[in-house]
């Protein structure tokens, strides 16, 4: 094989993997279990919300039934912004698009990087 056709080939097949990646998760998402609504509030407390909401937001358990008054470190504050202003602009379907792409495209880096750090490529080619 010459290497214009090993290249061709390496590309199709990443190309394929990272299509069917993208049809794998293009599925409806389970709200339950991907804490979404929570993102979305964090996100609309931080733009909305005055500084001692934000404060709060940062170290309080608000959506604890149970044990609300636990102090806590919020850390996960910055994608409830990030998908505040998806959701804002390009509701429901747009996270559903941005979920995708954001996910294709981690797998994608994941498949790509160990290859340019090393020389992984298959011996029968």
């Amino acid at each position: 094989m010459t290497s214009n056709t090993k290249t061709i080939l390496k590309i199709f097949i990443t190309a394929a993997l990272l299509v069917w990646c993208g049809l794998f998760l293009a599925r409806q998402i389970d709200l339950s279990t991907a804490d979404l609504g929570e993102h979305i509030k964090n996100g609309q407390i931080i733009f909305t919300g005055g500084w001692t909401e934000v404060q709060k937001l940062w170290h309080t358990n608000l959506y604890s039934f149970t044990y609300p008054n636990y102090s806590f470190i919020n850390h996960h504050w910055g994608g409830g912004v990030v998908f505040y202003l998806v959701a804002k602009i390009a509701g429901f379907p747009g996270l559903s698009l941005f979920y995708i792409i954001l996910l294709t495209a981690a797998f994608g880096f994941s498949l790509l990087l160990p290859a340019s750090q090393a020389d992984l490529s298959p011996r029968f080619f």
